[in-house]
């Protein structure tokens, strides 16, 4: 048996997916302008793509997913623990369900957890939560507004091109304890900071100030240029 080639496959996993396979997820609660329905929205890949990933990488038999479940409620798994192994290697992660396909998700997003440490779709990670206009019925959003998945997909980094640092296991720094301003400018800085630096606790992104943020996210400029 040859070989394994670790720094060709990592770099590979890494390169970013066809801007097609990317899809935008709203955030929050929508904001209105001259008439219109904003929010922010945060980049994501389902599970197909990722396992289509896997295969033109490390080919059909390459690699193995097992999950087994760790919540449950009502007969439906609510928490589910991944475990994605690449040529025997292996590496785990929790994933969540939602309100309507609780143990489907839960693997999903598992696998995609697991994909992330992999390197798979960390770039998204890295990227600015981006303003779109969404649609909005019964004061719930409905989803985007016509031609905004194209204009935001326009914007994502293509394979062959160089991707987004990688911030997924960047440390979270310490923060003011001070309450911050709740202006819409000082939202979007905090949620910038939340996909910068996506294991600190939602608790202490809500405490910083703006200034806090600011500095934070200039931190995070800099790794990518260093």
């Amino acid at each position: 048996m040859s070989e394994i080639d670790w720094a060709t496959i990592r770099a590979a996993l890494a390169e970013p997916f066809e801007p097609a396979d990317v899809d935008y997820r709203p955030q929050g609660k929508p904001s209105s302008r001259n008439g219109k329905d904003y929010a922010r929205c945060l980049a994501y890949v389902d599970a197909r793509a990722v396992a289509t990933r896997l295969d033109d990488v490390v080919g059909i038999d390459g690699w193995q997913f097992n999950w087994e479940p760790v919540a449950s409620a009502g007969g439906k798994v609510t928490a589910a623990k991944g475990t994605l192994a690449i040529h025997g290697i292996s590496k785990s992660d929790v994933g969540d369900g939602d309100a309507t396909e609780t143990t489907k998700a839960s693997v999903s997003d598992a696998l995609k957890r697991c994909a992330v440490l992999w390197g798979l779709g960390r770039y998204l990670y890295g990227m600015p939560a981006e303003w779109a206009e969404v649609d909005v019925r019964d004061g719930k959003i409905a989803g985007l507004a016509t031609g905004e998945i194209t204009r935001l997909r326009a914007k994502l980094p293509r394979r062959g091109h160089a991707s987004a640092p990688d911030l997924a296991s960047a440390p979270a720094p310490a923060v003011v304890a001070a309450p911050g301003d709740t202006s819409p400018a000082s939202q979007d800085l905090r949620a910038r900071v939340q996909v910068a630096y996506p294991r600190m606790a939602a608790q202490a992104i809500a405490k910083l100030t703006t200034e806090r943020a600011t500095a934070m996210l200039a931190a995070a400029d800099q790794r990518k240029t260093a």
